[in-house]
């Protein structure tokens, strides 16, 4: 008998249907379609950069300790079981499998100004490969999650929001994700993929994680960790709020109910943008493959460090050589106004006019076909992790 191969990436989730937010429920709660006003499954089709339609739906799953939490699901066309949610209802009991994949994400809440988009990080997404109705075989309610895989990079301790005196180990998996329509006729393709883990440093063979480069095969439930956000955007967005509460006092400076009562919605909102709830596998399990070897958290935090210092490095360099790319303008045409050229760029000199390169929202290519970066919003001192959180482990 041969032994299955352990799964590259695989989740599996059984959960409910949730209902359209409350807002959108009363916006067309007296329309034609719906005019009982009960709701429909919380869903929304967006286009993608090839104008294809992606459609997303809201699952109600439970967490390992019972209680429940929204996780979004993408589903393409034509995945088996697809139909079965066009016709579905609020609350429906339904079993999703799929793969997991860090995509890029905006929190618009973080925005400062009219043209900020907001915070930019990567956010965990499960795309289905199947929906089906849960049999009368299955008692299983929970979620399940296998990854086969490289670890990416040093692992951030954070302390356990439910337990402060327990450390969990954040990090990324680097794993494949294969795919034929039809395997009989179409060679299979592998994407690259990563996934973000929190795993309990108390958890048996959890120093394996801890090692960048060990190959690893790691299963547990998916959950949301609630953490406490970092970076620069935070600390712009905290300070427009300070400036905002400010003038507010003074305002009502001759008025202390609405000041108390300000006052309380202020520390609310500053308390909702200090925390996030980001969707990771919480990993029971962790098996170590072709000799991953574990290494110990204080031997983790330096190159934890050393990782973020190298990462730092890389950011400066490619801003330096943005800057040297763009040219001066000057009344003289054909003059480059003395500014240092970048030996990597073999881009001819301007002759007949002098062109101002335009910025990217992210990596990719320039004006002149040179290729262009932007810095993300974290301090050079600490190296985002893959939900955009930075929390180091204290000095023990």
């Amino acid at each position: 008998m041969t032994t299955p191969a352990y799964p590259r990436n695989k989740v599996i989730l059984y959960g409910w249907l949730d209902r359209e937010r409350e807002r959108d429920r009363k916006r067309r709660e007296h329309s034609e379609d719906d005019p009982s006003g009960i709701g429909r499954v919380d869903t929304r089709t967006i286009r993608n950069a090839a104008r294809g339609a992606i459609t997303r739906y809201t699952l109600q799953v439970p967490a390992p300790d019972g209680e429940p939490f929204a996780i979004p699901i993408t589903i393409h066309r034509g995945v088996p079981g697809s139909e079965l949610l066009r016709t579905a209802q609020p609350d429906d009991f339904v079993v999703v499998e799929g793969y997991m994949k860090l995509d890029r994400a905006v929190d618009p809440r973080y925005a400062v100004h009219a043209l900020d988009e907001g915070r930019v990080y990567r956010e965990m997404t499960i795309y289905a490969t199947d929906v089906r109705v849960r049999s009368s075989e299955e008692t299983f309610t929970g979620s399940g999650a296998w990854v086969d895989g490289i670890v990416t990079e040093p692992p951030i301790f954070i302390r356990d929001p439910d337990a402060p005196e327990r450390f969990l180990a954040r990090t990324t998996i680097r794993t494949r994700i294969a795919y034929s329509p039809e395997p009989d006729l179409l060679p299979v393709v592998e994407r690259i993929s990563e996934v973000p883990v929190v795993v309990a440093t108390d958890t048996p063979d959890a120093d394996l994680l801890f090692r960048a480069g060990n190959h690893v095969q790691v299963s547990g439930p998916i959950t949301r960790l609630l953490t406490r956000q970092f970076g620069r955007v935070i600390r712009d967005k905290m300070d427009a709020l300070d400036d905002e509460w400010a003038q507010i006092e003074a305002t009502h400076s001759n008025n202390p109910d609405e000041v108390r009562k300000r006052g309380r919605q202020h520390l609310r909102q500053r308390q909702r943008l200090l925390q996030a709830a980001r969707p990771v596998v919480l990993v029971s399990t962790v098996v170590g493959v072709d000799g991953a070897e574990p290494l110990t958290m204080i031997e983790a935090r330096t190159a934890r460090r050393t990782h973020v210092r190298e990462i730092g490095r890389q950011r400066r360099e490619r801003a330096q050589r943005r800057n040297q790319r763009q040219p001066v303008q000057t009344d003289d045409v054909g003059d480059d106004g003395g500014a240092e050229s970048d030996p990597d760029d073999h881009t001819p000199p301007p002759v007949e006019q002098v062109r101002h390169r335009k910025q990217v929202a992210e990596d990719g290519e320039g004006e002149n076909g040179s290729h262009v970066s932007i810095l993300t919003d974290a301090p050079e001192s600490a190296e985002p992790s893959p939900s955009g959180d930075q929390i180091n482990l204290p000095a023990e």
